[in-house]
C-alpha cells in the first residue's frame, strides 16, 4: 500500500476501502467509556457547537458542553489554554464535553422553523459561556468513549438530543451581530471582515459551520471539518494579496518552535511571495508505521487545487507566517519543515499546525548568511537529514541561481 496513504487520507477520505480507520479505531479503544445515567444535563457551553460531515446534505449538528457547571469553560474550547498542558491533559479535558446532536438538512440554516437549530446558533454567535440544559431523546443503549478527528480537537460522547434551553441570553460582538445579520455580503467577505475585526479564528470558524455567513439563498450549514480549512483557506488568500503590496525581506530568517512533539521550522527567504509546507512524519508518529516525507507549494499566483498530501495542516500553517508578514510589513517567500515525532501520539487537530507556526513566529529569528546555511542550519536540528530534497521552493531556488550566474 501506498506509504503517504494514511497521511493524505487521515481517517476521513476512506482511501483505504475502510469503513473506519484502524488508527482512529485502536485510539478510541485506548479511552475510557462513559455512563450516561440522566436524560437532561446543565452545563456551560464553552461556547462550542460541532456539525458532522457524515450523512451530508442531512447532518448532526449541535452545541458542545460538559454536563455540569465548570469554572472558565472557555479553557475546554480556545486552544492557547493548552499551549503548556500534555497531549493526556487535552485529551482529559475534551473528553469531558458532551456533543450533543440532531440531525438536520444543512440548507435550513437561514430562517430555521427548528428551535433547536435556532438555540444552536446562538451559542455559536456568543463569545462567552452560555449556561444551557440539554435533553436527550433517551439514555445511550451503548457505553460512549472520547472520539478523535484530525481536523478538530478531540470531544466526549456524541448523544441524540430532542431540545436545548437556554438559561441567559449570549454575548454577541457588535460586528459579528451585524455581519450575520447581512444576508447580501457572501461569506468570505464576511469571514474577512471577521477577521479585521480581530474575532478569533476558533469563532469565526463555528459562525460559519452553524450556517451564519453569506447571502441568505447561500447559506447552509458547513461540517466542522470543512469549515475549519474553509476559514484558514480565505483569511490566507487575503493575506497574501495584502503582503504582496509590501516591500521584499532583506535577509533569510529563520523561526523554530516544539510543540506536542511537533517540530516547526521556518525560513522568510527574501523575494516574491510563494509558500510551501514539507512534513516528515518519522516512524511510529501516529498515520505512521514508517519515516514518511510529503510536500504542497503555491507560487506567487497561488494554487487552485486543495493541498491533499499536506490537507489542512497546510492552510493552518500558512495563516499564521502570512500574518505574522502582514505585521511587520513585509513580503517574502516562506518555507515551512515540520517534523512530527512519537510524541505526537494522539491526533488533536490542525490548531496545533496553527498555533504552534504563531509561536515560532514569536520568537527572535536566526538570520543566515545564504540558503546553503539555512538548509544547513536545518538539517543540523532534525531527524530527517534529507528532507529539502522533498521541496519544490529550494529546487526553484537552485535553478534560478544556475540562471543567474549566467547573467
Amino acid at each position: 500500500m501506498d506509504s503517504t496513504l494514511c497521511i493524505r487520507c487521515k481517517g476521513g477520505k476512506r482511501l483505504c476501502g475502510l469503513d473506519r480507520c484502524p488508527y482512529l479505531e485502536k485510539l478510541n479503544s485506548f479511552t475510557s467509556d462513559m455512563t450516561i445515567d440522566s436524560k437532561s444535563f446543565w452545563g456551560s457551553t464553552p461556547p462550542s457547537v460541532f456539525v458532522g460531515r457524515y450523512g451530508y446534505p442531512k447532518v448532526n449538528i449541535g452545541p458542545v458542553l460538559p454536563p455540569v457547571k465548570v469554572f472558565m469553560p472557555e479553557r475546554l474550547e480556545e486552544t492557547h489554554h493548552w499551549h503548556n498542558k500534555t497531549i493526556e491533559d487535552i485529551i482529559g479535558l475534551r473528553s469531558s464535553l458532551y456533543r450533543s446532536k440532531k440531525p438536520l438538512p444543512v440548507k435550513k440554516s437561514y430562517e430555521p422553523r427548528s428551535r433547536y437549530l435556532s438555540h444552536t446558533q446562538e451559542l455559536a454567535l456568543s463569545v462567552k459561556s452560555v449556561d444551557t440544559e440539554i435533553h436527550l431523546n433517551s439514555l445511550p443503549k451503548i457505553r460512549e468513549r472520547t472520539r478523535f478527528d484530525t481536523f478538530s480537537a478531540p470531544l466526549g460522547p456524541s448523544l441524540d438530543a430532542r431540545r436545548i434551553d437556554i438559561g441567559e441570553n449570549p454575548k454577541v460582538p457588535k460586528k459579528l451581530d451585524d455581519l450575520t445579520s447581512d444576508i447580501h455580503a457572501t461569506a468570505v467577505t464576511g469571514i474577512e471582515e471577521l477577521w479585521d475585526s480581530d474575532i478569533s479564528v476558533n469563532h469565526i470558524q463555528r459562525v460559519l459551520s452553524a450556517g451564519l455567513l453569506g447571502r441568505a439563498k447561500d447559506r447552509k450549514l458547513v461540517p466542522t471539518r470543512w469549515s475549519i480549512t474553509a476559514v484558514d483557506d480565505n483569511i490566507g488568500k487575503k493575506q497574501a494579496e495584502i503582503i504582496k503590496n509590501n516591500q521584499e525581506l532583506g535577509e533569510i530568517r529563520y523561526y523554530h518552535h516544539v510543540h506536542f512533539g511537533n517540530s516547526f521550522h521556518v525560513l522568510l527567504i527574501p523575494g516574491v511571495y510563494s509558500f510551501e509546507l514539507v512534513e516528515a512524519w518519522l516512524m511510529g508518529a501516529f498515520w505512521s508505521p514508517e519515516t514518511v516525507v510529503v510536500s504542497d507549494f503555491e507560487p506567487y499566483g497561488g494554487r487552485k487545487s486543495y493541498a491533499d498530501k499536506t490537507t489542512g495542516a497546510y492552510y493552518a500553517a500558512r495563516l499564521s507566517v502570512l500574518d505574522y508578514l502582514k505585521m511587520i510589513k513585509r513580503q517574502s517567500s516562506i518555507l515551512v519543515y515540520r517534523e512530527i515525532s512519537e510524541k505526537y501520539w494522539a491526533p488533536l487537530g490542525v490548531w496545533v499546525i496553527r498555533d504552534g507556526v504563531k509561536l515560532a513566529m514569536e520568537k527572535r529569528p536566526t538570520v543566515l548568511p545564504d540558503m546553503d546555511k539555512a538548509v544547513e542550519h536545518i538539517i543540523s536540528r532534525v531527524e530527517v537529514k534529507n528532507w529539502w530534497i522533498h521541496s519544490n521552493m529550494l529546487r526553484i531556488l537552485r535553478t534560478q541561481k544556475k540562471i543567474d550566474d549566467f547573467i
